[in-house]
C-alpha cells in the first residue's frame, strides 16, 4: 500500500497535540484518517501554520477537544464556521491529551465501530519530545488507555513525533505487526515502565531478548535493536514501552 492511500482494512484515528510537527507528515496522515481531533491550543498552531505557509491541503479536524483556555477566539470561530465539532471538557484533573482520549473512547463505543476483521490505529502526534514531564505524563496516559483497550487485540495506540513512535506492551503475550509504511526495521527498543525485574521473551528481533536476562533500568534495557521480521512476539510479566523509528518523514521527502 502506498502511504498516501487509505487502507480499507484499517481505521486510523489521530489526535493532534500542541507541539511542533512536520506539517507534510500531518498532511499525509490526515488524508488517511477516519477521524481527527485537535487538542485545544493545537488549533492555534495548525491555523497559523496553514496561514503562514504555502501548503496545498488545509488540516480541518473533525473535532476540537478541551477546556479551551488556550485557543484564541478568532481560531475557535474559524473552525466553527467550517463545521468542526466543539467538545467542551471542563475537567481540571486531566490534560487535553487525556480529554481527547476520553472523547475518542466514547465515540468508539457509541458508534459500535469495532470489528475483529479490521485493524485500528490511534496516533497521537507531537506526544514525544518537548518537556520531559509532559512526555512522561503522556506515556502515563498511553498506559492507562492501553489497559482500557486491551480486550481489543487489533487496536494499537501509538505516540508519535518526527523521529519515533511508541506504544505499550501489556503483560502476557502480544503480537506486534510492524507497519512497513510507518516504521523502519532499525532503531527500535523496549523499556520497562513499572518497578522490579521484568521477564521478557521476544521473537522477530535481530537481537531477541530472553527471560534468562531479566530487564530493569538498573540492569538491562534494549535499545538500537532491529526488527528482523514483520511480526514481533512479546511475552512478558510486566508493562513495557516499545519504541520504533518513524519512516513517514522519509516518505514525505520524495
Amino acid at each position: 500500500m502506498d502511504i498516501r492511500e487509505p487502507d480499507p482494512n484499517q481505521e486510523i484515528y489521530i489526535i493532534y497535540l500542541n507541539r511542533p510537527f512536520n506539517f507534510k507528515i500531518i498532511s499525509v496522515l490526515h488524508r488517511l484518517a477516519y477521524y481527527t481531533m485537535m487538542a485545544d491550543g493545537a488549533a492555534n498552531r495548525f491555523h497559523d501554520t496553514f496561514k503562514m505557509a504555502d501548503y496545498q491541503d488545509e488540516i480541518i479536524p473533525d473535532s476540537l477537544v478541551g477546556d479551551f483556555d488556550s485557543i484564541r477566539k478568532d481560531v475557535m470561530e474559524y473552525y466553527k464556521d467550517r463545521g468542526v465539532k466543539i467538545v467542551h471538557d471542563h475537567s481540571l484533573d486531566d490534560n487535553d491529551f487525556e480529554k481527547c482520549m476520553r472523547h475518542l473512547q466514547q465515540k468508539f463505543m457509541e458508534e459500535n465501530r469495532y470489528s475483529p476483521d479490521k485493524q485500528y490505529k490511534i496516533l497521537i502526534t507531537g506526544s514525544l519530545g518537548g518537556r520531559l514531564d509532559h512526555t512522561l505524563n503522556n506515556i502515563h496516559i498511553l498506559h492507562k488507555y492501553a489497559e482500557r483497550y486491551k480486550k481489543y487485540e487489533n487496536v494499537t495506540i501509538q505516540m508519535m513525533d518526527n523521529n519515533s513512535l511508541g506504544t505499550c506492551i501489556l503483560p502476557g503475550k502480544t503480537i506486534y505487526m510492524r507497519s512497513k509504511e510507518f516504521e523502519f526495521d532499525a532503531g527500535c527498543g523496549v523499556f520497562p515502565l513499572l518497578g522490579g525485574k521484568v521477564e521478557l521473551e521476544t521473537k522477530g528481533l535481530k537481537w531477541n531478548i530472553s527471560k534468562a536476562t531479566p530487564m530493569s533500568f538498573k540492569d538491562f534495557v534494549s535499545s538500537s535493536n532491529e526488527m528482523a521480521e514483520d511480526i514481533i512476539e512479546f511475552e512478558t510479566n510486566s508493562t513495557l514501552f516499545w519504541t520504533t523509528t518513524n519512516k513517514i518523514t522519509k516518505k514525505t521527502e520524495r
